[in-house]
């Protein structure tokens, strides 16, 4: 149960880091 819990943790928080590089590439192309 422990490392099911542990995995999707860890695919949420990977998700939220790949979504904060999504906006800040975004960003970065709108700026130039």
């Amino acid at each position: 149960m422990e490392k099911e819990v542990l995995k999707a943790f860890e695919k949420t928080t990977f998700n939220q880091g790949l979504s904060e590089r999504l906006e800040s590439t975004k960003s970065y192309l709108l700026e130039n």
